[in-house]
């Protein structure tokens, strides 16, 4: 294995056989018969696609060897803290896979509200270790 797993574009086609394996099971582990896929964002550090059409949205990621233990995390925050973290609707570890329910708008979206809170931290300081 490499030291630097980097994610591209050319790593994800948009068809062939990483994008079959990967909607067998985000079928297998959603229970769902149809499953479409559309890539979302592809980065250095992660891909993430997303179901569209029918059905609650879900949302695949696949992360590099680095932070292939994110759905094992994610899954131990969803026990933690239920009422603010959806348990996971599955995950590899080994392939870095996270396959989780759409959790509504993201903090970035908000309007005003992710000013709020980089202003709060930027306006705190350092944080005293």
């Amino acid at each position: 294995m490499a030291i630097l797993d980097i994610v591209t574009d050319a790593d994800r086609p948009p068809g062939g056989p990483w994008l079959d394996s990967v909607t067998g099971w985000v079928r297998r582990c959603s229970g769902r018969d149809e499953v479409i896929l559309v890539v979302v964002v592809t980065e250095a550090w992660s891909t993430v696609w997303c179901t569209a059409g029918g059905e609650e949205r879900l949302w695949f990621k696949e992360s590099p060897w680095a932070n292939r233990a994110e759905g094992a995390v994610h899954a131990a925050l969803a026990r933690l803290a239920p009422a603010q973290v959806t348990a996971p609707v599955g995950w590899d570890s080994d392939r870095g896979w996270l396959l989780t329910r759409d959790g509504g708008q993201i903090l970035a979206d908000r309007d005003g509200l992710a000013g709020l809170v980089l202003a709060y931290f930027e306006d705190a300081g350092p944080i005293p270790w």
